[in-house]
């Protein structure tokens, strides 16, 4: 859809389309425009059905999915998207409106957010956004309790997701295209993370939970004056302490967007910023990292 239809956004008024993943059956389509005549952003969001992508990435109708389609329009309409991370001085941007339409989708109108796009941030930037995730994770320790009024959250999205792509095995770690992106001693720990990755998944049950927003990563960050605003909040859930920030690490270093000077540093750097922000908070949170083995978070203490 190049456009948004029209009783959304009449003809003679500007819609950018911006970028966002085509295969995900939630969303219609998102553009740059105007409402009321100040600068908007309208997400246009889908139900099941009518979607023609691919099966791993259609709607869910069951609130607990990883791709349950109305979360986002449900986080943002309960104020959840807003605040509760304001304390670590990160949200999402404001809500205009709401709409449900006659045909089943929902547009959602949110406030521009004014600043640099996070795909141009530095490691710098990086770094404090750690610092952030840090202390907006420690500051759910112990009150996941509290998200049991949200029937709409994600269940268990780090495990939902990971097991439901549809990897062909054996997966071919030799493959040309493999072979020239990524060296031997990396292709062979990945081996090992995959052949693991239940193992994985269940040694992440093992750390306290929180609330996550489980999809942190460049293009979803606006560095704006007043602090990084986060983007999409269509995963959020509750999940291990530190995944937040473990995604912000590792998520860009898997697509274009690691040809950023700011990436190959990037772990050296947010990883001990997650556990100051953690810190913060009287937790202690650390990553121990050995070569080709996962970093692991280590969390001890208790909220004051």
């Amino acid at each position: 859809m190049t456009r948004p239809p029209l009783d959304l956004v009449s003809a003679d008024v500007p819609a950018d389309a911006l970028t966002h993943n085509p295969l995900n059956g939630v969303t219609g389509g998102i553009w740059r425009t105007r409402r009321d005549g100040r600068p908007a952003v309208l997400k246009l969001i889908t139900p099941p059905g009518g979607d023609a992508g691919p099966a791993h990435w259609a709607a869910s109708a069951e609130p607990g999915h990883w791709n349950y389609w109305r979360r986002e329009v449900e986080a943002y309409r309960s104020g959840l998207a807003t605040t509760a991370w304001a304390s670590a001085g990160l949200a999402g941007p404001a809500v205009l409106a709401v709409e449900e339409r006659p045909d089943g989708p929902v547009a959602l109108w949110l406030a521009e957010a004014d600043g640099q796009p996070g795909t141009d941030g530095t490691v710098g930037d990086f770094a404090e956004l750690a610092r952030r995730l840090g202390v907006a994770h420690a500051d759910w320790l112990g009150r996941t309790g509290e998200l049991s009024r949200y029937d709409w959250l994600a269940r268990d999205w780090l495990r939902d997701y990971t097991l439901s792509r549809p990897v062909t095995e054996p997966v071919a770690w030799d493959h040309p295209a493999a072979v020239a992106a990524w060296p031997t001693p990396l292709r062979a720990a990945l081996r090992r993370l995959w052949e693991r990755r239940r193992e994985l998944l269940a040694a992440t049950d093992r750390l306290p939970r929180t609330l996550c927003h489980h999809d942190v990563w460049p293009t979803n960050l606006v560095l704006s004056d007043g602090g990084p605003v986060l983007l999409d909040w269509s995963f959020v859930g509750p999940g291990p302490i530190g995944e937040d920030a473990a995604n912000l690490v590792l998520e860009p270093s898997s697509t274009v967007w690691s040809t950023s000077r700011s990436c190959p540093r990037s772990p050296t750097r947010c990883s001990p910023a997650t556990s100051r922000g953690c810190a913060a908070r009287s937790i202690r949170c650390w990553w121990p990292v050995r070569s080709g083995s996962p970093a692991r978070p280590s969390t001890s203490g208790s909220r004051p």
